[in-house]
């Protein structure tokens, strides 16, 4: 009986995830590594955050997202954002302990399997205006579990 169930949820989640999901939370791994959140607001439009940090910093993110097909599994993405943070480095004498800000872009192509998951790679150019100035770039692959 727990086998027929199991198989029957399974079943359940891959059908599922076939359709345009709503919702995802996973991990993304970049500059920082953290928690990734997507959400759609409709069929091409979606809210992209991230939680996270690595070593010295922590910091949060969030990408206004347009979708564009390319295939039946796969889409292109473009668009705009912000993130901000602090930092804790002793080693670096150029640089206070402190807070950041800055604008970025994302470009980036996702991958959805006949699994309940998916998968990301963007490309993310950003431009820090307070804390310290500089162009800082970095690319972040997500792994998330579709909902």
């Amino acid at each position: 009986m727990k086998k027929i169930l199991f198989v029957c949820i399974f079943a359940l989640g891959v059908f599922a995830s076939q359709a345009q999901y709503k919702h995802s939370l996973g991990l993304g791994f970049g500059s920082s590594v953290g928690v990734q959140y997507k959400g759609f607001l409709n069929d091409k439009n979606a809210i992209d955050l991230m939680l996270g940090g690595l070593g010295t910093h922590f910091d949060v993110s969030g990408v206004y997202e347009w979708h564009f097909p390319v295939a039946d599994e796969w889409k292109w993405y473009v668009g705009p954002g912000v993130y901000l943070g602090s930092w804790n480095d002793g080693n670096d004498s150029d640089r206070d302990d402190g807070f950041y800000m800055g604008i970025m872009g994302a470009i980036g192509i996702e991958f959805k399997p006949a699994i309940p998951f998916v998968f990301s790679l963007d490309y993310r150019p950003s431009i820090t205006l307070a804390g310290w100035s500089g162009y800082y770039s970095q690319f972040v692959f997500g792994v998330r579990y579709v909902f």
